[in-house]
């Protein structure tokens, strides 16, 4: 689009300042032979007179100005030769063409005028060297051709270019300002669909969801667009609510509690699409988990948080807030002890799992950018389904059609891909707000917690949980 709207701009800048012009023409045309060969030669004549150094020389010879322009045509396939001299004024053009039609043609007809007088002259010494009369007084018969074949000569006139009409009018070309510019549009549309394709094909990002369907063979699922201001917000809770619908419908079929593995892949978004996944969840009546494990600071101040839990196997204590809205939080990382460890592996990563699928229905995991960290891969096999947060304009399409054939060669179950724009990484603009969540840390769980096993524990089934 902006290599259309600058080629309409120029075609309008050169429609206004293109002004009228007058074009002027003479005509010539060529004797002495038949039709069909002065089709032939008039062509040589007119390539002749279109040859730049000629029209230099001529313009120079006739004192026409280097502002004029000047062209010749043909008639069809007549031996009609068109000089035509365009210039803003229209006496201007006419002289022009006539000046230049006629300093043509005698240029072009000096070569056989100077063979004609050549012959001439020969005639001539002939003819003084004969008597015009016989020894019998008769009229000498050789004198009397050779006064023929003068006359013969002096009349010739083969190969020339004659003036047909020296000065065959003017007409006014008027520029046509609408044509200029839709001209102007059509090419600019043209360039910028080859530019477009050439941008595109030679672009390393993914941009759109063409380039992940087409280039990565990903498919994406929404299109999650920033915040900022009413009209995107609103867009914004659409599409996530359509990405929660689509995990619920994958998952319709999977054994209960399922688990949701969010991995990033060229920025930090996951975070978002994770808080949307248990916020809606939450509103289907669903105990989500929130687990972070993206390798982030804790936040709010804690010090303990997903790196604990895994270290020390500790239960999970729910702590609900102001909100009131049942989703559990697990802090990112928790304590960060230098030379510790890591604490991802399949054992540790299935035993926070079961621990958490006696207190949750449904498991949200955001796991570190999956093309920095193997351990990413670790979580997203242990999860039901996994989901790629895509950054629009940041993300490498090498990066996702390498982290997606790696998880298809494993056991991870790869839903499609959320392409996310870069603008909402910014935690704080968050849509689902910070109130409306539960803190978690390591300590004991209630038996009751999760809705969907209330009524269906005893008293005694409730106290061997707790003690467990």
């Amino acid at each position: 689009m902006a290599v259309t709207l600058l080629a309409v701009l120029a075609a309008s800048l050169l429609a206004m300042r293109t002004p009228t012009t007058y074009v002027g023409k003479s005509t010539l045309i060529l004797s002495g032979r038949t039709p069909d060969q002065d089709s032939v030669l008039v062509i040589g004549y007119l390539t002749l007179f279109n040859d730049p150094a000629t029209l230099s020389r001529l313009k120079t010879a006739t004192d026409i100005p280097e502002a004029v322009t000047v062209g010749a045509l043909t008639a069809g396939a007549s031996p009609i030769l068109t000089i035509e001299a365009t210039a803003d004024n229209p006496e201007l053009a006419q002289d022009a063409a006539q000046k230049m039609a006629q300093a043509f043609s005698e240029d072009i007809n000096a070569v056989p005028q100077a063979g004609r007088e050549k012959r001439l002259d020969d005639l001539r010494n002939q003819l003084n060297a004969v008597s015009p009369t016989a020894p019998d007084g008769s009229t000498n018969p050789y004198y009397t051709s050779l006064l023929t074949e003068i006359n013969e000569v002096r009349s010739e006139s083969r190969n020339e270019l004659l003036g047909l009409q020296p000065r065959a009018g003017v007409s006014e070309n008027v520029p046509s300002k609408m044509f200029d510019v839709m001209s102007g549009a059509v090419g600019g549309l043209l360039l910028g669909v080859l530019v477009a394709l050439g941008l595109g094909a030679l672009s390393t990002r993914v941009n759109g969801p063409g380039d992940l369907r087409y280039r990565t063979e990903v498919e994406p699922l929404v299109e999650v667009p920033a915040t900022g201001n009413e009209k995107r917000d609103k867009i914004r809770g659409e599409r996530l609510r359509t990405l929660s619908n689509m995990v619920s419908l994958e998952l319709s079929g999977a054994p209960e509690p399922s688990t949701v593995a969010l991995a990033d892949i060229g920025g930090r978004e996951a975070w978002a699409i994770a808080e949307a996944l248990a916020q809606l969840s939450a509103q289907r009546d669903f105990r989500p988990a929130l687990v972070y494990l993206d390798g982030e600071a804790p936040r709010r101040g804690k010090a303990t948080g997903s790196n604990d839990d895994l270290t020390e196997l500790g239960l999970i204590r729910e702590s609900p807030t102001d909100g009131g809205v049942d989703i559990f939080r697990i802090l990112s990382v928790g304590t960060l002890a230098s030379g510790r460890p890591s604490p991802v592996n399949r054992q540790r990563v299935a035993a926070i799992l079961a621990q958490l699928r006696n207190v949750a229905d449904t498991i949200v995991i955001v796991t570190p950018p999956i093309a920095d960290s193997s351990q990413a891969s670790i979580l997203c096999a242990a999860a039901d389904v996994t989901i790629l947060v895509v950054s629009r304009g940041s993300a490498k399409t090498s990066d996702v059609e390498s982290v997606a054939k790696a998880l298809r060669k494993s056991p991870t179950r790869l839903l499609g891909a959320v392409l996310i724009d870069q603008s909402a990484n910014d935690r704080r603009g968050s849509r689902f707000a910070r109130s409306q969540v539960f803190d978690v840390s390591v300590g004991s769980v209630p038996a009751d917690v999760n809705p969907r096993r209330r009524g269906q524990l005893s008293d005694t089934d409730r106290a061997a949980e707790v003690r467990a």
